[in-house]
């Protein structure tokens, strides 16, 4: 079966995308997602394909990967971004720092005290 990537949202007042599910069609990505909700079905959510993701064959799921999430610019609840690429921490994954306020990928700015503690140990 052919999956696209779609981006769900459950249609709460936050509108921040929840899900990048991987399904042949729009009423597939929702559905899978709805075990994941308080929207009460799935004429509530919607779904928009993401076209930066190649398709691919397989069953329909719901992406995990934090690092395909976090370069689409998903979030996690409370999460900081980076202050150069605005890309967000991930659950911590990717941990911004509190001094200069760049994630792992962008690196410490010159400045900043804890990453020549890093860099010195």
């Amino acid at each position: 079966m052919t999956l696209h990537p779609w981006r769900v949202h459950d249609g709460d007042d936050d509108y921040t995308w929840k899900w990048l599910a991987w399904a042949p069609d729009s009423e597939t990505a929702r559905t899978i997602c709805l075990g994941d909700t308080e929207a009460p079905s799935i004429d509530d959510m919607t779904a928009e394909r993401e076209h930066s993701l190649e398709s691919q064959d397989g069953e329909p799921f719901i992406e995990g990967d934090y690092s395909i999430l976090r370069d689409l610019g998903f979030m996690c609840e409370s999460d900081s971004s980076c202050d150069t690429c605005g890309l967000y921490e991930m659950d911590g994954e990717f941990p911004v720092c509190d001094e200069c306020g760049q994630c792992p990928d962008c690196g410490h700015s010159d400045y900043c005290e804890t990453g020549k503690e890093e860099v010195s140990e």
